[in-house]
């Protein structure tokens, strides 16, 4: 592998280098420099251990391995609906065959030739549009027959009005004895029910 390669020249070299120098060198400073860059190394090989680790999607059983991987595809998710908001932004759609970024409403990609799917908008429906009850197609209201299935329209219309239902009429206030409670003639002057007087008299003004 080519990090590897890369990998072992590095710590061949800055191996060298320290003990070339450390032998003769009383500045601290240039120890501490060889000592980051084995911290580096270090460093090189954490990174490239948890990247195999997650490609290979290996927790080898450790349930922290586990919840970085989920944390890591959590992020690789994000970042996609991320550019796919720039790309919005910007117009542009994505290949599916090469994923080069292309004008929207192109046909075909630039780069690969491949068609470009497109977007297919739904016509909006007509001002009070109507839905065949038999095949569930949007209709004109002012047609005579479904373009879909040519079920008569002016019928299945009728027939909705007649099948839909009829708000009831709203209930009659009813007047009831302010002493017992029954339901009485407003016209009475004295319950039926109790004899209370049914209507107060108004007061005489002086």
């Amino acid at each position: 592998m080519a990090f590897f390669d890369e990998l072992g020249k590095k710590i061949s070299i800055t191996g060298q280098d320290a003990i070339t120098k450390t032998r003769n060198m009383a500045d601290t400073s240039k120890i501490n420099s060889a000592i980051s860059n084995e911290q580096q190394v270090i460093n090189d090989c954490y990174k490239e251990l948890g990247k195999q680790l997650y490609e290979k999607n290996e927790d080898l059983g450790d349930s922290n391995i586990r919840q970085l991987i989920d944390c890591i595809n959590i992020s690789f998710s994000h970042i996609a609906d991320y550019k796919k908001q720039i790309n919005e932004l910007k117009g542009l759609a994505i290949c599916p065959n090469c994923n080069t970024a292309v004008q929207k409403g192109s046909a075909y990609c630039p780069s690969c030739g491949s068609p470009m799917p497109q977007e297919v908008v739904a016509p909006a429906p007509a001002e009070n549009a109507f839905t065949c009850p038999n095949c569930g197609r949007v209709v004109d209201p002012n047609l005579n027959f479904c373009v879909g299935c040519g079920t008569n329209i002016r019928e299945a219309i009728a027939q909705a009005q007649a099948q839909a239902p009829v708000a009831p009429a709203p209930a009659e206030e009813v007047f009831r004895c302010p002493s017992c409670g029954r339901a009485v003639d407003p016209s009475l002057n004295f319950c039926v029910g109790c004899g209370a007087k049914l209507h107060a008299e108004p007061a005489d003004d002086e």
